[in-house]
C-alpha cells in the first residue's frame, strides 16, 4: 500500500471492503421446527420446505460451491409473503465449511481447521456434523457435491421421522454403523413411496448413484403436483 498517498489508501480500502448481506429470520431454526412434524405429518408442508432446501443447494452447486454441512441447525425459516402450507420459507445458511469446486469435482476436507469440539477420527480432523456425514467424508475426508445430497437425504428422512437422525447415538457409534455396520435409516411406513425412494437415492453408499439438487428439485415438484 503506498505510504504517502491517503488517496490510494481509500481507494484500495474501498475495493477490499466486505458487505454482509442480513435478513430477518423470524422462525428459528429447521431443527427446532422438526418436532412439530411428529404425528400427523403434512407431506404438502414437508415437500415445500424439501423444495426449498433443493432450490438453495440447486444454487450453489451451480455456481460451484459445496456446502458441506448441510443439517437442520444451518436451514433457519423465515416468514414469507407468498402462502404455503407451512407459514414460512426455508434458508441455507452457514457457509463457514463451504468450499469452491472450481478446481476439481472433489476436494481433501481434512484439510479444515477445526475447532477442539469437532470430530477426531484416527489421525485425521473432520469438521461438519458427523451424523449427517457420507460415509467417504468420514472415511477419507473426501468432499463433492454428492456429500451435500447424502446430507440432503438425512433431512428428508427426518422431516417425516420428527427427530434428529442418529439421536441416541455417540459420534463414535455414529461412524462405526455408518462406515463398518452399513446401517440404514428406517423410514416411517406412513411415508409416501416416492419420498421415501428419493431418500434411499441421496443416501446411497457410492456418491454416483445420488441424484443432483436439480434432479431432486424435478422430482420434489412431481410429488407436490401429485397431492395439489
Amino acid at each position: 500500500m503506498p505510504a504517502g498517498n491517503p488517496a490510494a489508501r481509500r481507494a484500495i480500502l474501498t475495493r477490499a471492503r466486505a458487505w454482509a448481506a442480513r435478513e430477518a429470520i423470524d422462525k428459528g431454526w429447521f431443527r427446532t421446527q422438526r418436532s412439530q412434524l411428529e404425528g400427523a405429518v403434512s407431506m404438502a408442508a414437508v415437500l415445500a420446505t424439501a423444495a426449498e432446501v433443493a432450490a438453495g443447494m440447486a444454487f450453489l452447486h451451480a455456481r460451484a460451491v459445496v456446502h458441506g454441512d448441510l443439517t437442520g441447525g444451518n436451514v433457519l425459516l423465515a416468514a414469507c409473503s407468498a402462502k404455503g402450507p407451512n407459514g414460512f420459507c426455508a434458508k441455507v445458511c452457514d457457509f463457514g465449511l463451504a468450499r469452491s469446486m472450481d478446481v476439481a469435482t472433489r476436494v481433501d476436507a481434512r484439510t479444515y481447521r477445526a475447532p477442539p469440539s469437532r470430530l477426531w477420527h484416527g489421525c485425521m480432523r473432520l469438521a461438519g456434523t458427523v451424523t449427517h456425514m457420507p460415509p467417504e467424508l468420514l472415511e477419507s475426508g473426501v468432499l463433492s457435491r454428492a456429500c451435500d445430497v447424502w446430507s440432503f437425504g438425512i433431512l428428508l428422512w427426518e422431516m417425516v421421522a420428527g427427530c434428529r437422525a442418529w439421536a441416541s447415538m455417540t459420534h463414535a457409534q455414529v461412524i462405526h454403523a455408518v462406515i463398518v455396520e452399513r446401517t440404514a435409516l428406517v423410514w416411517p411406513s406412513a411415508a409416501p413411496a416416492a419420498y421415501v425412494a428419493l431418500g434411499q437415492r441421496c443416501l446411497a453408499r457410492e456418491p454416483r448413484d445420488r441424484p443432483t439438487f436439480e434432479q431432486i428439485g424435478a422430482e420434489l415438484a412431481q410429488m407436490q403436483a401429485a397431492i395439489a
